[in-house]
């Protein structure tokens, strides 16, 4: 049973209480009507950019020996976008040294709400997706995220780990995160092995897409370690095109099956007749269970990629996901390639990739070695299927380590929502070139705040996942009453554990603030009620104390226009970038 009203619905009324405290009403709605693209265009994501007109490209510059090229100058830069040269208003040159870090732990949040002016930097933020599959042999995957963490980082270069639907916390405690890479590496095989016998055949094609709880046990343990470190649920965010690639495998499956069949009727048949649409075949010779397996195993692999890259979007900094995989993604189409690209090139993140796997000789493979060097040629990123992923990381950091920021105001002022096509050029010979392809020029929504921003993707993302997000305790219980005026009302009191909670202290007072926001639906999981309420904590020496062992109580009448069943409790910690969520069945 759903527990809450229809995602359209949802999504609907979560932008309306968003825009009270975020946007301009007319703003957003003219960023939620954004025409349906034409064929073969990417389609932007519903996001909101920045105040700034000014366009940043982040450029990397190798030499034929892959070596960073460093000593570059304004004048041999050339951006174009759309074929049109731009004129470059702001360079700037950075070549990463290491330095104490400035932060302990957490992500990089958006300082005062704001982007960070271009300019120098000295910091990285690297996510590290490991993808599904045995990521060891014979590339040595794990070893190599090891080596990267533990002797190529910088003291300040943050880092988080994600696999399966679980992730670290942004950290610069490098040890913390390898400590967490060892744990995976001696256990993932086994419970990879135990998610390929229930993701397989007809399961994987018509079963639940629920992790089961023995294999959720496990992976809790490769998080949480000895030392009890806070695991983070994954909330998955929605993929481009969902509708068309749940059809592109259908129309693969039953491709594979009547090939079954004809083989199983003739077993001199080595291919289906013509009267098969090529684009279900995709060249494919494999068993109905291999095709199963693989289309779960690309579904959930690039489903944490957009999660990712949605984590990403709001943090200040230069952004790297690295992805590792045994063989990459199956997209059987170019169009979904070049979506992937375009929504990581418009977050400025570059997505590097390791196959680690090997070189096969299957025809699927080879769609997916086309996937991950799209996404990485057009990210900025770097890509290797033949190499040790130790040697990959290694060119990965020398890449990184060095570059040149890039700014123009585009002569095509008009904010179509189109994706805008970047290309850069160096005028010197035997150079390679890294950076975004492009962007999406959407309306300007000034003045926006990021940090406002990322409490509305956290929350509203929260508020539509499935399953209570157990990562901030939450205890709940709710009630229907009626006012002194009859008015219906839900009265809700929430009981919130303090251990995740952040504070900062000033003039001896403990600082902090959490978004607290309530759905309330009826029995027909429509929306009646709801509230979303950012709340500033400020305690005394005392009155911390007692919240640190008594945790704190957070209560509240909603006015509902009618009878409550379903309430949907959601708690976000700004500092801490975390969240947690209840649902309650009001009797």
């Amino acid at each position: 049973m759903r527990l809450l009203p229809k995602p359209s619905m949802l999504g609907h009324a979560l932008l309306r209480r968003a825009l009270a405290f975020c946007l301009a009403a007319a703003a957003v709605a003219a960023a939620s009507a954004d025409p349906q693209p034409a064929p073969q265009v990417p389609q932007a994501p519903p996001v909101f950019r920045g105040s700034t007109s000014l366009v940043p490209v982040d450029v990397r510059v190798t030499d034929r020996q892959g070596k960073p090229v460093a000593d570059l100058s304004q004048n041999d830069f050339v951006i174009l976008e759309n074929g049109v040269r731009q004129q470059i208003k702001h360079f700037s040159v950075h070549a990463l040294t290491p330095e104490p870090p400035a932060d302990g732990v957490g992500p990089r949040l958006p300082r005062g709400g704001v982007p960070a002016p271009l300019g120098r930097q000295n910091a990285r933020i690297f996510l590290i997706v490991l993808g599904r599959g045995r990521l060891q042999p014979p590339a040595r995957g794990v070893d190599g995220m090891l080596h990267f963490v533990r002797e190529r980082l910088l003291p300040q270069d943050q880092v988080a780990v994600l696999a399966w639907n679980r992730a670290t916390d942004f950290t610069v405690n490098h040890d913390q995160v390898a400590d967490m890479l060892e744990r995976f590496k001696k256990r993932h095989e086994a419970i990879e092995s135990a998610l390929a016998m229930h993701f397989s055949g007809l399961a994987a094609i018509y079963g639940s897409r629920e992790m089961p709880a023995r294999i959720q046990e496990d992976i809790d343990m490769v998080f949480a370690g000895p030392g009890g470190t806070k695991v983070n649920t994954v909330i998955d965010a929605p993929i481009a095109n969902p509708a068309r690639l749940a059809d592109d495998q259908r129309r693969a499956t039953d491709a594979v099956q009547r090939a079954e069949i004809v083989a199983t009727r003739s077993p001199d048949s080595a291919m289906i007749t013509d009267a098969v649409d090529p684009v279900e075949l995709l060249g494919l010779k494999m068993s109905l269970d291999e095709l199963a397996a693989l289309n779960a195993q690309s579904t959930q692999d690039l489903s944490k990629i957009y999660t990712g890259l949605q984590y990403l979007r709001y943090l200040d900094g230069e952004k790297h996901l690295i992805f590792v995989s045994p063989s990459g993604v199956f997209l059987p189409r170019a169009d979904d390639d070049r979506s992937l690209a375009s929504i990581a090139a418009d977050a400025r993140v570059a997505i590097s990739i390791v196959h680690t796997g090997g070189v096969g000789s299957g025809d699927s493979t080879d769609w997916r070695r086309m996937t991950s060097r799209t996404a990485a040629e057009e990210t900025g990123g770097i890509y290797s299927s033949t190499s040790y992923a130790k040697d990959f990381v290694n060119r990965l950091d020398d890449v990184t380590r060095n570059g040149y920021v890039l700014g123009y105001y585009p002569t095509n002022a008009t904010l179509d929502r189109r994706y805008r096509q970047i290309t850069v050029r160096v005028n010197r010979p035997g150079v390679n070139v890294l950076f975004r392809h492009g962007y999406f020029a959407r309306t300007e929504l000034p003045p926006l705040d990021r940090k406002r921003m990322l409490s509305y993707n956290r929350v509203t993302t929260a508020a539509s996942f499935a399953k209570e997000v157990p990562d901030i305790a939450i205890a709940a219980t709710a009630v229907n009453a009626t006012s002194a005026d009859k008015t219906r009302e839900a009265h809700v009191e929430v009981h919130i554990a303090p251990d995740r909670l952040t504070f900062s202290e000033a003039n001896g007072m403990k600082l902090g603030t959490i978004e607290i926001a309530v759905f309330c639906a009826d029995a027909n999981q429509r929306l009646v009620g709801q509230s979303w309420n950012s709340v500033d904590l400020k305690m005394t020496a005392d009155a911390f104390a007692r919240f640190t062992s008594q945790g704190l109580t957070y209560r509240e009448r909603i006015a509902v226009r009618a009878q409550v069943r379903h309430i949907k409790i959601v708690v976000y910690d700004v500092g801490a970038d975390v969240l947690g969520s209840a649902m309650v069945k009001v009797k």
